[in-house]
C-alpha cells in the first residue's frame, strides 16, 4: 500500500508543516510559535516559493497566521489540539465528502434519504468523523515515535518529519 491517506503533494507538504508547527509549540511551548517560511522550506527542503504557495490556503481558512517582516513567519491560529486533520485536509484538498451519488454519476449523492444509501456513503461518513476528531496535536505527539525522531536519517527527498513519497 502506498501510503494510508492519498493526499496531493501540496497536501502532503501543508500537513507536514502544520506537523511541525504543531510539534514546535508542545516541544518549545515558552519559545515564540513563529517559524519562517525559510526554515520550514529548509526543512522540508522544498523552495521557499513553492511553500509560500502550499501554505496560502492555511491561512486563507485561518488555520495558520501569517505577518512579514524580520520576526515574521506562520504560526497556528490555535492551539494543536483544536484544529482538526479534517479541517486541514479541507483548507488543502477541498471538500472531503463525496457530491455525486456512486450508481448515478449525473446525479448528487441524497445521502440519507436515498432508497440506496450505500455501505461505501457509510464507511465514509466514518471516515469523515474520525478525521474531525484526530487533531494536530495527536499527530505530533506521534511523531515522538516516529523514526526520525530516533535518530534515523532520512532518505534523500524526504521531508524532514515524514516521507512525503510520490
Amino acid at each position: 500500500m502506498d501510503g494510508c491517506l492519498k493526499l496531493t503533494l501540496n497536501g502532503r507538504y501543508a500537513l507536514s508543516a502544520m506537523l511541525l508547527l504543531a510539534w514546535h509549540s508542545s516541544e518549545f511551548p515558552s519559545e515564540s510559535r513563529w517559524m519562517t517560511i525559510e526554515d520550514l522550506a529548509k526543512k522540508h527542503r522544498v523552495p521557499k516559493p513553492f511553500l509560500a504557495k502550499i501554505i496560502r490556503p492555511l491561512v486563507k481558512k485561518r488555520l495558520l497566521s501569517s505577518k512579514r517582516g524580520v520576526t515574521g513567519g506562520v504560526a497556528l491560529t490555535r492551539e494543536p489540539k483544536d484544529i482538526s486533520l479534517l479541517e486541514m485536509i479541507e483548507a488543502c484538498e477541498g471538500s472531503y465528502a463525496r457530491t455525486f451519488c456512486i450508481y448515478f454519476p449525473w446525479r448528487k449523492c441524497s445521502g440519507q434519504h436515498c432508497p440506496i444509501f450505500c455501505h461505501l456513503r457509510k464507511m465514509e461518513e466514518e471516515t469523515i468523523e474520525k478525521l474531525r476528531t484526530i487533531s494536530m496535536e495527536d499527530l505530533a505527539c506521534s511523531m515522538e515515535e516516529h523514526p526520525i525522531r530516533k535518530g534515523t536519517a532520512p532518505k534523500k527527498g524526504d521531508s524532514a518529519l515524514f516521507s512525503l513519497g510520490k
